[in-house]
């Protein structure tokens, strides 16, 4: 799950296969907003992320090893925060065919892993926003992996230095990268 940068929308991912936005209501609770149904061709999406400062997309990881970018293709009448998404950009098989277990878009692109025993960044300066009907190829900008070899679960840019990057692994150490190498390692 995943708060909307100014509070108002949570985003959620589910084993059913879609990813979920909701508001706050109001009265103390929560309504569901907009579904994205299929947001990875029907496996389970593991991961959202708002993108940061506005909140204006929003990326999906999945269990088909896809990292997608989503924006708004329609505002609900009268306002509001409901509105149809459209996909704009994606890695399609970004992992490999293996799952993509998390993301976290940050400052110097969105970072996800996975199934493959990969780190990936993908940019999206250019990438975001989509023609009409065609959504973009999201670049690859850094690929690593921890040695020795295994599953990488969990992914956080660091707040307060936009290039640095923390991984959980299957290995039980948290792994650093500073984007364009490794940095450190822990166990």
């Amino acid at each position: 799950m995943a708060w909307h940068p100014h509070g108002h929308l949570l985003a959620s991912a589910s084993y059913d296969g879609d990813a979920r936005t909701w508001r706050d209501a109001g009265d103390g609770d929560w309504d569901a907003d907009t579904t994205l149904p299929s947001a990875h061709a029907g496996e389970t999406v593991w991961s959202v992320a708002w993108r940061p400062g506005d909140g204006g997309a929003l990326a999906t990881a999945g269990g088909d090893g896809g990292v997608r970018v989503w924006v708004r293709a329609e505002e609900k009448k009268g306002g509001g925060d409901g509105g149809d998404w459209r996909l704009a950009a994606a890695a399609v098989g970004g992992h490999g065919g293996r799952p993509a277990f998390d993301l976290d878009w940050g400052e110097a692109g969105i970072a996800s892993c996975g199934g493959d025993d990969a780190v990936r960044v993908w940019g999206v300066a250019e990438s975001e926003g989509g023609g009409a009907g065609e959504a973009t190829r999201l670049p690859l900008v850094a690929a690593a992996s921890p040695s020795p070899p295994c599953e990488v679960n969990c992914v956080r840019w660091c707040p307060t230095d936009p290039g640095l990057l923390a991984a959980a692994c299957d290995d039980g150490a948290v792994r650093l990268w500073r984007l364009g190498g490794r940095v450190a390692g822990g166990g």
